[in-house]
This record gives C-alpha cells, sequence and structure tokens, in this order.
C-alpha cells in the first residue's frame, strides 16, 4: 500500500542524494547536512571520462601504427604468416586475452580482494608504461621481424590483462553513482578511438609531406631513400608511442583522486552496502546487487557473488 510507496521513495531518496525530498528527516528540516548533492564542475565525470579513454587507448594505438608494423614486422628473420596478417594475429591475442581475464575475475572473485587503486589506477599505470617501451622498441632497428612480433604480442597480452582489471574497476566504482557515469566510461572509449585516429592521421600526413623531399626531379627515389624511409616511420611511430603513453598516464594519474571528490566520497560511503552478512561485493564497499528502476522500485539482480539469499 501506502506504505510501501513511502518506503521505496525513501530509499529512492537515499541513493540519489535528494536529502530535500523528504521533510520528516532531521538534516532536511535542519540543512546540517553537509553531504555535496551534485557534482561540482563535473569532475567525478571527468574522471571516469578519462579512466575510459585510458581503457582502450592502447589498443587503439597497436591497431593504427600500420606503417611501423609494415616495417618492422618484414625485417628477416620473419614468419611470413603471422606477419602477412599481423593485425588479426593481433586482435586473437588482445582480445582472448582480455576476456580469459574478465572471466577469470567473475570465477575466482578476484575483484573482491582488491583496491581501487590496484584494479584501475596501477593498471593504467603500468599501461602507459608498456606503450614507452614499445616507443623504446622503435629504435632497435636491426630487430628482427620475429622478435618485433613476440615482443609485441607479450605486450599486447599484459594489456589485455591490465584492460581487463581497469574496465571491472572502472564500472564497479561507478555502480555507486548515477548510470550517467557509466556512460561516462563508455564516452571515454569512443573519445579514446577518435583520439587515436586523429593522431595516426596527422602522423600519416607528416610523414607524406617528408616523403615528398625524397624524390629527386625524375619522380624516382634516390639510392639509400628506403632506409630514410623506414627511418622515418620508426621515428614517428616512436613519437606517436611515446605521446600516447603520456595520455594513458594522465588518465591514470586522474583517477587517484577520484576518491577526494566529495561528491564520489559521499556517495561510496552512504551507497549501497550488502545484506548478506557484511562481505564486501566488489572494491571496497562496492553496491550490492540491488538497484532502482524508473518507478523507484527495489528491485533484485542477479549477483554471482551473492550468498543465496
Amino acid at each position: 500500500g501506502r506504505g510501501a510507496m513511502a518506503r521505496d521513495a525513501s530509499t529512492s531518496d537515499h541513493l540519489l542524494g535528494d536529502v530535500d525530498a523528504d521533510p520528516e528527516r532531521p538534516d532536511a528540516r535542519s540543512g546540517d547536512d553537509d553531504r555535496p548533492r551534485d557534482d561540482r564542475w563535473g569532475l567525478c565525470y571527468l574522471v571516469f571520462l578519462l579512466a575510459g579513454a585510458g581503457t582502450m587507448f592502447p589498443w587503439n594505438v597497436f591497431i593504427t601504427e600500420r606503417a611501423y608494423f609494415d616495417v618492422r614486422l618484414f625485417a628477416p628473420p620473419f614468419t611470413p604468416a603471422l606477419a602477412d596478417s599481423f593485425e588479426s594475429v593481433f586482435g586473437v591475442a588482445y582480445l582472448l586475452t582480455n576476456a580469459c581475464a574478465q572471466y577469470a575475475m567473475v570465477v575466482t572473485g578476484v575483484a573482491n580482494r582488491l583496491s581501487p587503486g590496484a584494479m584501475v589506477t596501477a593498471p593504467l599505470f603500468a599501461m602507459a608504461v608498456l606503450l614507452a617501451l614499445t616507443g623504446c622498441v622503435t629504435f632497435a632497428r636491426r630487430m628482427s621481424g620475429d622478435a618485433t612480433m613476440a615482443i609485441t604480442l607479450v605486450t599486447l597480452m599484459t594489456l589485455g590483462v591490465l584492460t581487463a582489471l581497469v574496465q571491472a574497476g572502472s564500472f564497479a566504482l561507478a555502480s555507486v553513482l548515477p548510470p550517467v557515469y557509466n556512460q561516462a566510461i563508455m564516452s571515454g572509449q569512443a573519445v579514446a578511438g577518435i583520439a587515436t585516429a586523429v593522431i595516426a592521421l596527422l602522423s600519416t600526413a607528416a610523414g607524406s609531406l617528408g616523403d615528398d623531399d625524397s624524390y629527386d626531379d625524375d619522380g624516382a627515389r634516390p639510392v639509400g631513400s628506403s632506409d630514410d624511409e623506414a627511418n622515418a616511420i620508426a621515428a614517428q611511430a616512436a613519437a606517436y608511442f611515446f605521446t600516447s603513453a603520456l595520455a594513458v598516464f594522465g588518465c591514470a594519474a586522474s583517477t587517484r583522486f577520484l576518491e577526494r571528490i566529495p561528491f564520489y566520497a559521499a556517495a561510496h560511503t552512504s551507497g549501497p552496502t550488502d545484506r548478506g552478512g557484511g562481505r564486501d561485493h566488489g572494491l571496497g564497499s562496492a553496491p550490492s546487487h540491488h538497484r532502482l528502476d524508473s518507478d523507484a522500485t527495489t528491485v533484485p539482480l542477479l549477483d554471482p557473488w551473492g550468498d543465496g539469499d
């Protein structure tokens, strides 16, 4: 009856942070509630946007740097079967590892035992380091195609695991907030794709302008220009990887301030808690397996870590 509707509305007001909606609450009458009611300056939204961008930035960098791998993977000795279809090989290595890592986290419940820093910030920093190391590899001009392929595959598989950690962690952290913050993560992933595509386009355009100077008056390349072109491509790739590493580093640094944002700190502290014995679900005090639908009624959801209550 009306009592149930009132309780549901009270639950909605509590979770959405609308303390003024219930005039009977002491803090609403006295004005003593110091919890922030909005995300001032959109800082919390920006952090989740950057976390989403950092998640997909490394993968987008690898799949858009085709010119570099077209040169380096065909340096003898190399394996034609791998070099000829390196984009597909990269995709299988990265995506399969990422999917397996996410499945392993669900089955083992490892996310329940990790802090927000271990799930989001640390993996993003590690991803930035891997991108920087890949930039350093571009200076090894005499490395064979097989060696480049092996190093790249190990890097991509490691990135797949790290990406799974960030994906699980960022969505878990955003789950104590309104749905728009989950949308911020997805928007960040789209921003990463656009940013890397633009950087790759500008890099290619700059390389094309430089190539025009390598032709003589008859339109033919002078002797030795092939090595010059390879060196130019490697230099562009190095700049691309280092710039991307710096961008991911910035994304990682931004996540360190998430829990210092008053809006998120209040939501994280007063968010839903586990009703099945006090065990944490996810990162720190992750939300329970209940949500609010559009009618402000509490609806149980499937909880893979539930206690069967």
